[in-house]
């Protein structure tokens, strides 16, 4: 899955072989230690990440159903932001994904459980 906001944008990548990663491109250099908040009408979390070279933040993610729900969150819609440890970097806002976003959930689902 991918969103972007101008100069900044999302990737979410999940292979059924290798780990579940949220990466945040960015226009200006993150924080050492970034950390992403979302918050859209499903609910609301922070994840832990850290910089991967000069414009992007990198946050791995378990394979297990709270990440499940992180996903269906996003894809529900809201805004994701490295909080305010890093002035001036975009807030990036993710309308509701509808029944694309559900097919790819159905895709997401399969890669993380195996089933």
């Amino acid at each position: 899955m991918a969103a972007k906001a101008g100069p900044a944008s999302l990737l979410l990548t999940i292979r059924p072989d290798g780990p579940v990663r949220l990466v945040v491109s960015l226009p200006a250099p993150p924080p050492s230690q970034p950390a992403a908040h979302f918050a859209g009408p499903a609910g609301h979390w922070t994840i832990a990440g850290f910089a991967s070279g000069r414009h992007q933040a990198v946050f791995p993610l378990p394979r297990n159903d709270s990440t499940l729900g992180r996903i269906l969150m996003i894809l529900s819609g809201g805004t994701l932001d490295l909080g305010p440890g890093a002035p001036g970097l975009p807030i990036l806002a993710l309308p509701e994904s509808g029944a694309a976003g559900r097919q790819w959930f159905d895709c997401a689902r399969r890669n993380v459980t195996g089933l």
